[in-house]
Order: C-alpha cells, then structure tokens, then sequence
C-alpha cells in the first residue's frame, strides 16, 4: 500500500474513531461508542501515522471556540492520549506541540496535560517555530506570557520543548 493511501485511510478512521469517542452530545443521553480506555488501547496498538491524524483532527475541529471539540481537548489528552512508551516518539512529540501551539486560550493546559508525554525532538520542524539555526526567532502564534512559566519542566531543570 502506497504512504499517501496508508495517511489517507488513516485519516478516516481517525476521525470515525474521535467521534465515537465524542459521542452525541445532544443526543439523550449522550451515546458514547469508543470509551476513553479503548480509544487509549487502540492509540497504544496503533502506529504513528494514525495518531498523527487524530491528533490532527482534534487540533483542527478543536480551532472553533464555539463549537463542542473545544471542551473535549484537554480531557482527551488527560484520559485519552497514552503515556506509554510507545507512544513516547519524536513524531508524537511533534504533532503533540503543534497541537499545543493551536490550541490558543488553552496553551497552558493542554501544555500541563501532555508535558510528561514529550520525549526530545530534534530534527523535526515545529510548526509555529523557524527551523534550527533560522535567523528568525521569535514565534508569532504564541503569546510570550504562556511560553516561559508553561514549557519550563523544574523536574529536568531545563526547557522540556528541545528542538
């Protein structure tokens, strides 16, 4: 099977899988198909490509302040997203900063919710973020008030977000 293929099959069945996970929330009472524990089994079994595209979605159907994903953000990285060392990968670490980096008003807790799933990147290009050894060094997307206090890790004594 072709990657563009694999990507594109992992995209449906990564928003198929967020919206059972999500549930009718006007339905009565709310129908949940995917719990939070076999969506989090299933993230553990997959592969990283189709992690990346539920992160995907969840970052973009998450961009409406108005609209019902926003409030599922942080739970689903708090109760959802795996801490498991499978999972810990720079791939993950990536698309969980470019998630973060979206996520606007809620920098902060989605920054605290997946802190100690991070794992160092380097290599990668953060969206948001110039590459390595660009003279370009400030990041536009994000406020300077949430960057220091939210990504500083006094666990390790330096910054946690290493590019």
């Amino acid at each position: 099977m072709s990657p563009t293929r694999r990507r594109a099959e992992a995209n449906v069945i990564g928003g198929f899988l967020l919206i059972g996970w999500e549930g009718d929330a006007n339905g009565d009472p709310p129908e949940q198909l995917v719990s939070s524990a076999e969506l989090r089994e299933l993230l553990v079994g997959s592969d990283d490509d189709l992690r990346a595209q539920i992160l995907w979605h969840l970052e973009h159907w998450s961009a409406d302040p108005q609209g019902q994903w926003r409030a599922r953000l942080v739970p689903f990285l708090t109760d959802v997203w795996p801490n498991h060392r499978a999972v810990r990968t720079p791939e993950m670490s990536t698309r969980l900063v470019d998630l973060a980096m979206a996520s606007g008003d809620l920098f902060p807790q989605v920054v605290q919710a997946i802190l100690s799933r991070l794992v160092p990147v380097r290599g990668e290009v953060l969206r948001g973020f110039p590459p390595v050894g660009s003279r370009k060094s400030s990041c536009p997307s994000l406020s300077g008030r949430h960057a220091r206090p939210s990504l500083d890790d006094p666990r390790r004594g330096r910054h946690a977000l290493a590019v």
